[in-house]
């Protein structure tokens, strides 16, 4: 694998000047288990990744290309960003609002309005993220 740990094949569905907008079919562990129907555990999603390239006019919508990210490491962090760390402030935030007397309703609600936050300054931030972690983009040839 190198330098890149994680790649996923897609379909561009949209380009720009400079950005490349590709269509990946992202798949869990168990979607490939024989037993997924009757599990309900097995799940696949559609994801729209954004590509910021410089031959982007070299795509064409329908191309199949595939996705990586620069490093291993901007997994871990893009990992940390999105579950790990409004996890623990829900968490935190459940835990001191219950432990300084506030009822389960009014800590419930607190909590999961700290992670709405927590997400909105995630978005206000998203540029900056954004230019952290990057991808590249390669054709796939038939």
């Amino acid at each position: 694998m190198g330098n890149t740990g994680i790649r996923h094949r897609g379909e561009v569905i949209r380009t720009g000047d400079t950005k490349v907008y590709v269509r990946m079919k992202v798949e869990s562990a168990c979607s490939a288990c024989h037993a997924r129907g009757v599990c309900g555990a097995g799940d696949a999603a559609d994801k729209v990744v954004e590509v910021e390239t410089p031959s982007a006019a070299e795509y064409r919508v329908g191309d199949e290309v595939e996705v990586a990210l620069l490093r291993k490491s901007m997994g871990a962090k893009s990992v940390m960003l999105a579950y790990v760390a409004p996890f623990f402030v829900l968490m935190v935030l459940l835990v001191t609002l219950l432990a300084a007397g506030a009822g389960e309703g009014v800590a419930a609600l607190s909590a999961m309005g700290g992670v709405l936050l927590y997400y909105g300054v995630l978005y206000l931030l998203r540029e900056r993220i954004g230019n952290e972690i990057k991808f590249t983009i390669t054709k796939q040839t038939k």
